[in-house]
C-alpha cells in the first residue's frame, strides 16, 4: 500500500500525463518548460533542462550504408563543393541537387559523402525525408519539415512561433554563425526545400530528388550532381561485397547475366543480393534465371516492402506525372527500338514536335527518361519494363493499335522519302498507302539528309519491321524490307538485308497480292546470293519465276534470269551465266516489242 505522500505524487504524475496527451494529440506540441519543470519537481529530481543550447552540436544523419560501392567520380564532385584551403570561403550557402531515377542510390551517396566530411561541419549536421515519392505518405510540406528541423535544433519548446514566417525567422537566427550540413531528402519540388535553406555562408545543403529541380538551380544557384547506373565493374564489386567472392567465383556467368540484367540500378542488385542471402540455397544461376525473362522481371524484383520493392519505386514516380506526361510514358512502352527520336515520339502519340518536346522534358525531370543524344531519348532498361506495362493498364486495344500504326507509318513513310532520295531512278518503285492520321513523316530535304537519317534510324527501323510482322500489319513489313534495301546494299549489311527480306517472307501468307509475292521471293533470292546462301537463293528465284510466269510478267521473269546470269557468274559458273543471260535477253527484246506495239496502237 503507496503511503501519502507516494500516492499524491503518484496521482500528480498521471494529472501531468493526463494534461501531456492533450496537448500532444490536440495541439501537435509537448508541454512547455515550466510542466517539465514540474514534473521534475514530482519526480523528486533535479530540474530539466529544455535541450541544448543553439551551439550545441547535432548529429541526425541516417547510418552509412555497410556495402557501398563506386561513385568515385560522383564523390570528387561533390569534393568539390567545398572550398580549398587557399580560396576564399563562399558568399552565399552552397546547395547541391543530387537527381536520378528511383533506386539509383542518391540518398545513399549523400549520406557517405556528408559522414566522410562530418568533421568540416562542426555544428552538426540534419536531415530530413521531405517524403516527395513516398508510396506509402504524402509530400511532407515545408510547414512541416521546418517544424521538424526546429524540433532538432531544439529551442525551449514555447518559444516557437506559430506563423510560418517567425518560424522561419527563428530558424535562420538558430543557424546563424554556425556551420552545419543539412540533408533534405527525396524531395519533389523546389518550394519545399527553399525555406529550408541555412543562411550561414559555411553551411551546405544537400538535396536528393528523382526530378532535376530546374527551378532550385535556376533561382538558387544550386549544383547539379546526375547519377547514372553503376558501371558493370561498379556492380560486380556491390554483389561481391554482398555476397562474397567464392559465391561469385562459383557462379561466375551467372553473376554476369545478373549484372546485365540489373542495368547497373543499385535497388535491383541489392534486391537480387538479398534474395540469395535470405535464400542461401537458391542457386545465383536460378535467380539469373528469374530475371531473363521480360515480361517476369519485375517480378523478381519484389521484396513485399513498399519502399524497396522496384516496381512500387517506379509507380511512385510515375503517380506524380500530369495525364498527358503519365500517358506519353505508356506509349513509350509501345515503341521497340533501344531509343527514339523526337519526331519519332510525336507521331507516336499523335501530337506535335513541339508539344511532344515539353511532355518528354517532363519526363526527363522526372528522370524516367534520358535525351542521350540531341534530339534522341531512351529509357533505363528496367524502367522501360515499367512503361511497357503501363501501355498495357493504361491504355486502350484501340490507342495501342492506332500508336502501332502510327510509329510504323512514320518509320515506313520517311524510310521511302530515303531512299527515293538516295536511289531516285530505282526501276522497282513501289507506291504507299496515306501514312495514319496524327503521323507526321519526316520530309528529309536532299542525299545527306536521307543519309544521316538512315544512319540514325537503322536499328530502330529493323525493331519497326519486328513491330509490324507483331501487330499483323503485313504490308508495312515487306515494304519496311524494300524501303531498306538499297541502305544494305550500299554498306553490305547482307545479314541484316537477308534477315529483312525472310520477315517479309513470312508475311505472304497475308498478302494477296501475288506480284508482291514474287517480288519478294525475287530479292530474298537476290539477297541470299549475295550473303552466300547459294541453295536457298536458287529455292526463292524459282518460285519468283514460277509466279512471274503465271501471272505473263515478262519484265519480272526477265530480272529473275538476269540476276540468276549474275549469281552464277559470281560462282564461276559460265555457263550457267550464259544460259540465263540468253533467256534474258530473249525476255527484254520481248518485253521491248511489246511495249513498242502499244505504243503504236495507242497512236
Amino acid at each position: 500500500m503507496r503511503r501519502p505522500l507516494e500516492l499524491k505524487r503518484y496521482r500528480a504524475l498521471e494529472v501531468f500525463q493526463h494534461a501531456r496527451a492533450v496537448l500532444v494529440d490536440e495541439l501537435g506540441i509537448e508541454p512547455g518548460e515550466e510542466l517539465q519543470q514540474l514534473q521534475a519537481v514530482i519526480l523528486g529530481g533535479p530540474t530539466r533542462s529544455s535541450g541544448p543550447t543553439a551551439e550545441t552540436p547535432i548529429w541526425q544523419l541516417p547510418s552509412d550504408v555497410k556495402y557501398f560501392s563506386g561513385r568515385d567520380a560522383e564523390l570528387a564532385t561533390l569534393d568539390r563543393l567545398l572550398p580549398s584551403a587557399d580560396e576564399e570561403p563562399p558568399n552565399t550557402v552552397t546547395t547541391c541537387v543530387i537527381s536520378g531515377t528511383g533506386g539509383i542510390g542518391k540518398t545513399s551517396l549523400a549520406v557517405h559523402w556528408a559522414l566522410r566530411v562530418r568533421d568540416l561541419f562542426p555544428d552538426g549536421q540534419l536531415y530530413v525525408d521531405l517524403r516527395g515519392f513516398s508510396p506509402a505518405s504524402t509530400p511532407m510540406p515545408a510547414t512541416e519539415a521546418l517544424r521538424v528541423l526546429l524540433g532538432f535544433l531544439q529551442p525551449p519548446h514555447h518559444r516557437i512561433p506559430a506563423t510560418f514566417n517567425e518560424q522561419m525567422r527563428l530558424y535562420r537566427t538558430l543557424l546563424t554563425g554556425r556551420r552545419v550540413l543539412i540533408l533534405l531528402d527525396n524531395a519533389r519540388e523546389p518550394d519545399q526545400v527553399r525555406p529550408l535553406l541555412p543562411p550561414s555562408a559555411e553551411s551546405l545543403t544537400l538535396v536528393t530528388s528523382r526530378n532535376v529541380l530546374t527551378g532550385l538551380i535556376a533561382a538558387n544557384g544550386a549544383r547539379l550532381v546526375r547519377l547514372s547506373p553503376l558501371s558493370d565493374s561498379q556492380a560486380d564489386d556491390l554483389l561481391t561485397r554482398r555476397l562474397g567472392e567464392d559465391r561469385i567465383a562459383a557462379e561466375r556467368d551467372m553473376v554476369d547475366a545478373i549484372i546485365k540484367t540489373c542495368a547497373g540500378l543499385p535497388l535491383a542488385l541489392g534486391i537480387v543480393a538479398a534474395r540469395a542471402i535470405v535464400n542461401d540455397s537458391l542457386s545465383l544461376a536460378s535467380l539469373a534465371e528469374e530475371l531473363q525473362t521480360e515480361t517476369t522481371r519485375l517480378d523478381a524484383l519484389q521484396t513485399g516492402e513498399l519502399s524497396t520493392d522496384l516496381r512500387e519505386v517506379f509507380g511512385s514516380s510515375h503517380r506524380v506525372l500530369t495525364p498527358q506526361a503519365a500517358g506519353t510514358f505508356a506509349h513509350l512502352g509501345l515503341a521497340p527500338g533501344q531509343d527514339i527520336s523526337l519526331p519519332a515520339v510525336a507521331s507516336l502519340i499523335g501530337q506535335t514536335v513541339p508539344h511532344t518536346r515539353t511532355l518528354l522534358r517532363t519526363l526527363e525531370t522526372a528522370h524516367l527518361l534520358q535525351q542521350h543524344l540531341p534530339g534522341r531519348y531512351r529509357m533505363h532498361d528496367l524502367v522501360r519494363l515499367y512503361a511497357i506495362e503501363r501501355a498495357g493498364l493504361d491504355l486502350s486495344t484501340d490507342d495501342r493499335i492506332a500508336a502501332v500504326r502510327r510509329l510504323v507509318d512514320f518509320y515506313l513513310h520517311t524510310a521511302h522519302t530515303a531512299d527515293r532520295r538516295l536511289s531516285p531512278q530505282r526501276r522497282d518503285a513501289i507506291e504507299l498507302d496515306a501514312p495514319a492520321a496524327g503521323c507526321l513523316p519526316r520530309s528529309l530535304a536532299d542525299v545527306a539528309a536521307a543519309q544521316d537519317w538512315f544512319r540514325a534510324e537503322h536499328a530502330c527501323l529493323l525493331a519497326a519491321q519486328r513491330l509490324a510482322a507483331q501487330h499483323d500489319l503485313h504490308a508495312a513489313v515487306w515494304q519496311l524490307a524494300w524501303t531498306l534495301n538499297t541502305l544494305h546494299s550500299a554498306h553490305n549489311l547482307l545479314q541484316n538485308c537477308v534477315t529483312a527480306w525472310r520477315l517479309a517472307s513470312s508475311a505472304l501468307e497475308h498478302v494477296k497480292d501475288q506480284a508482291v509475292h514474287a517480288r519478294v521471293r525475287r530479292m530474298l533470292g537476290r539477297t541470299c546470293a549475295l550473303a552466300g546462301n547459294h541453295e536457298e537463293s536458287l529455292c526463292h528465284f524459282a518460285e519468283a519465276l514460277a509466279l512471274y510466269e503465271r501471272s505473263g510478267d515478262i519484265a519480272g521473269q526477265a530480272l529473275v534470269h538476269h540476276t540468276l546470269a549474275v549469281t552464277w557468274e559470281n560462282r564461276g559458273e559460265y555457263e550457267q551465266e550464259r544460259f540465263h543471260l540468253e533467256h534474258a535477253l530473249r525476255l527484254y527484246e520481248c518485253q521491248r516489242s511489246s511495249n513498242w506495239a502499244g505504243q503504236r496502237s495507242r497512236n
